[in-house]
């Protein structure tokens, strides 16, 4: 049995944040060719960078299974993620790249990993199994996902690995073979001296026809930006790319992520365009594919051997300062790094650039309530030639002009008992970079200490049955676990109370000398009561009494901050896989 592909691959034109990778230190000494015609140039892979995502078990919590706290299930960072990811590019040498049929359950199927070895003679190919409540969960090495570029100019192939690298490896030598679908030949249609601003003008471009709608505009920053909404009806199936030019020059390519949405055929497909910066004419240059109900298929060989780039740590940790008992253990849960030389289509919808560090937190003694990120500080982030990583980035695509150092959204788990933190900085390491160096403040907001709410109910395996523990009201309402494998049914126990569920560290049934953990299943709220199913693995059937145990942070709503020093130097051997 495979784990769901949605759990590990981006789905070509998702929105979902995803990675793209360092071309600082990744030397690209070989790429296969592959021809598509004997006049064709071969297409030349490159790697674009690489993702390695580490899985430390919280001592608490994961000392036997990989439970996804405190990030969430589809986090890159989560336990089941652990491996390396590498982006491979392959331009398109003439024509364009299409989009692999996707049904949406399974990777596109488009080729295989043949090798995947570090210059340690590691096989990061090799499986991997986690164990989740009994069950065996297989990870094998594959293709995750392609992404074509808008224009279908490039192909950004993930590979995956389930395995990381050895620690002090000093580079990959990585082999695959994917076969794209590929239409050599285009045609341009050319609208001369258009005018984007007047409401109702149509646009010729070959069989297709765009009527300019009404403009609109907002404010940002202190600044009006003005765009225009354009619509067809016709299809568009062979449209490649919609240029605006002026005096020969190339102003801009449209985005025609919105227009390919079919939304319907008595609903007309658009997209926006800005008008900024553009004269009052413009002309459009339309590229359509020709013969794209033919395809020629492309076999790409992928030959390449690249060095990791960061040094690995003592037996591959990533060391981090403690300074006193308040302290959280900190351990690095993954690293990534964004080249902002690939295509932004090729690299996802809100791919940023530069840096990234995923760091956990777990508190023993306290739970953890939130993160400030205002009183949190970024003190110093940079690579080992001295490069500030934290310098801001001028962007024109984006709103704002500038990427800025910042965090990334926390994670808190159930019961504050782990955090899961990004730092992200808007430069890449610069080349011959071999380590990141980083010191920052985290602001911590935890409750003082916990509460105990507990009861004793006999007849606990009678369906139905009702019982207390302080503020919280229980009934039994599976008594029996159900099912074999995969599909077991836990027993489980039904809670109602008023109080915040994010408070609850821990539901606990002791019985004898063995304390069985529950899991919470899923949540609701009606009014101002929360309802929650707890699951209790491990059991056939529950006892006939047992002592429930509640355990609750106490005064959370009255946090106390907890400022916490973390400094690092980090490299892509990261903390050692168990």
């Amino acid at each position: 049995m495979s784990l769901p592909s949605a759990s590990f691959r981006l789905r070509a034109g998702s929105r979902r944040r995803v990675l793209a990778f360092p071309a600082f230190a990744l030397a690209l000494l070989a790429g296969g060719p592959a021809a598509a015609g004997a006049a064709e140039a071969a297409p030349v892979p490159k790697i674009a960078g690489i993702r390695v995502v580490a899985f430390t078990p919280e001592p608490l919590l994961n000392e036997n299974d990989p439970v996804n706290r405190p990030w969430p299930f589809n986090s890159d960072y989560q336990p089941l993620c652990q491996g390396m990811t590498i982006d491979v590019l392959i331009p398109c040498p003439s024509g364009g790249f299409l989009t692999p049929e996707d049904d949406g359950e399974e990777p596109p199927q488009i080729g295989k990993i043949l090798k995947a070895v570090d210059s340690r003679g590691k096989d990061l190919t090799a499986p991997r199994v986690h164990r989740i409540e009994g069950n065996a969960w297989p990870v094998e090495a594959a293709i995750r996902e392609v992404r074509i570029t808008d224009d279908g100019s490039a192909a950004a192939v993930s590979l995956f690995v389930p395995q990381t690298p050895t620690p002090g490896a000093g580079s990959i030598d990585l082999r695959a073979e994917v076969t794209l679908k590929h239409c050599p030949k285009t045609e341009e249609f050319k609208a001369a001296g258009a005018n984007l601003r007047r409401k109702g003008t149509t646009i010729q471009l070959g069989a297709v026809e765009l009527k300019v709608g009404e403009i609109k505009s907002y404010e940002h920053q202190g600044r009006r930006k003005e765009y225009v909404r354009l619509e067809t009806r016709d299809d568009i199936g062979a449209l490649r790319a919609i240029e605006l030019r002026a005096n020969g020059k190339t102003l801009r390519a449209l985005d025609l992520s919105s227009l390919r949405l079919n939304n319907g055929p008595d609903s007309p497909r658009s997209m926006t365009c800005g008008l900024q910066d553009l004269p009052e004419k413009v002309d459009l240059v339309a590229s359509f594919y020709q013969d794209i109900d033919k395809p020629a298929s492309m076999s790409i060989p992928i030959a390449l051997t690249a060095g990791i780039g960061l040094a690995a740590g003592k037996d591959g940790e990533a060391p981090l300062a403690k300074v006193g008992p308040e302290d959280p253990l900190v351990t690095v849960a993954g690293f990534e790094i964004v080249d902002s030389s690939i295509p932004r289509r090729a690299r996802g919808s809100y791919q940023t650039h530069g840096t990234t560090i995923a760091l956990t937190l777990v508190r023993a003694d306290r739970g953890i309530v939130r993160i400030d990120p205002e009183q949190s500080k970024i003190v110093k982030f940079t690579d080992s030639t001295g490069k500030d990583l934290t310098t801001p980035i001028v962007d024109k695509e984006l709103d704002s002009g500038k990427i800025l150092p910042g965090w990334g959204d926390p994670t808190i788990a159930e019961g504050g008992v782990s955090a899961g933190l990004v730092i992200e900085v808007p430069q890449a390491p610069a080349a011959g970079a071999d380590r990141v160096h980083f010191s920052a403040t985290i602001a911590l907001l935890c409750s003082d200490g916990t509460d105990e709410f507990k009861a004793t109910p006999a007849g606990l395996n009678v369906r139905g049955k009702k019982f207390e523990a302080g503020p919280f009201r229980f009934e039994v309402t599976e008594p029996k676990a159900t099912g074999k494998g995969d599909r077991r049914q836990p027993c489980k126990i039904e809670m109602k109370t008023r109080s915040d569920l994010r408070g609850i560290k821990q539901v606990a049934l002791k019985a004898g000398d063995r304390t069985h953990e529950a899991r919470r299943f899923m949540s609701s709220r009606s009014g101002e009561e929360n309802t929650a199913v707890w699951d209790i693995p491990g059991l056939d059937e529950l006892p006939v009494s047992a002592e429930i145990v509640v355990t609750v942070e106490k005064d959370r709503d009255r946090p106390k901050t907890v400022m916490v020093p973390v400094e690092g130097s980090i490299g892509l051997g990261l903390p050692p896989q168990r």
